[in-house]
């Protein structure tokens, strides 16, 4: 018997990546995103729960959607953080800029979990700017942002914002 054809898997960016056909996945990651470093984990919560628990002093505040998965809120708990939740935006349904900015503006969080929703690129280069001034880390969930319209053609794409971006 064989395999349902509707059920294969392909792999990721296959004929997508207009690139160099060598190039790795965790290579195209890092010149994508612009980032120095591309850890491997074998889940988002883990690499999440790593850098909230290596990067911020005990029970520092993180601001995250209010429209996301209770592992979320449960991460930020147990390492050892108070989680901050905001609204969301009602068009893209990812967290609402205008509430993380003013949050990062009164200097209320030490990170901002940004979570890039249902393929929309949302710009967050203000934000970006904003939280570097006042010593805030951002961290980018772009678990869902690989597959949004423009990402293979976009200079400024979700994950090339922040001090950490998750895939």
């Amino acid at each position: 018997m064989g395999i349902n054809p509707r059920y294969k898997t392909r792999p990721l960016f296959r004929n997508q990546i207009k690139t160099n056909k060598s190039l790795s996945v965790k290579d195209y990651l890092k010149k994508q995103a612009n980032k120095q470093v591309i850890l491997d984990y074998s889940q988002l919560r883990i690499a999440c729960y790593h850098l909230l628990n290596t990067s911020l002093k005990k029970r520092s505040i993180v601001a995250s959607s209010s429209y996301t998965i209770y592992d979320m809120v449960n991460i930020i708990i147990n390492a050892g953080h108070k989680p901050y939740l905001v609204d969301i935006d009602k068009n893209s349904l990812c967290p609402s800029l205008r509430e993380l900015t003013n949050l990062a503006l009164e200097k209320k969080v030490n990170a901002i979990i940004y979570t890039h929703l249902h393929g929309y690129n949302i710009n967050l280069k203000n934000l970006a700017q904003i939280c570097s001034k006042n010593n805030i880390l951002l961290i980018e969930d772009c678990a869902q942002s690989l597959w949004c319209k423009d990402y293979f053609e976009a200079i400024d794409l979700p994950g090339s914002y922040g001090d950490a971006a998750l895939f």
